[in-house]
């Protein structure tokens, strides 16, 4: 049967999960193998030294981007219904209850 548009998809229909799609693994190939040529060729380095310092920070800062995640800000907010303070509370924990 054909698919009609206005119609839901039927079930099973579509690449299945976790199957890669075929130009982004094609590009991260072909990316791999000319850094690795490049790499291996002595230019790539020889390069990097060439540029001036603050490009080369510059290009690192990019490369780290994809070895260490970027941190975010974590924000929480905490409510309490202990009506006693912290000091009452390990004193009472304690054995020590006054």
């Amino acid at each position: 049967m054909k698919f009609q548009p206005g119609n839901p998809k039927p079930p099973g229909s579509g690449r299945k999960k976790g199957t890669p799609n075929k130009a982004t693994e094609f590009s991260a190939k072909f990316i791999m193998e000319f850094l690795t040529k490049y790499k291996e060729s002595g230019l790539m380095e020889s390069d990097f030294e060439g540029l001036d310092p603050k490009d080369r920070l510059a290009l690192a800062e990019k490369f780290a981007n994809y070895i260490v995640p970027k941190r975010q800000a974590v924000q929480a907010e905490v409510e309490s219904t202990n009506k006693h303070s912290i000091e009452e509370t390990l004193l009472k924990l304690a054995g020590e209850d006054s």
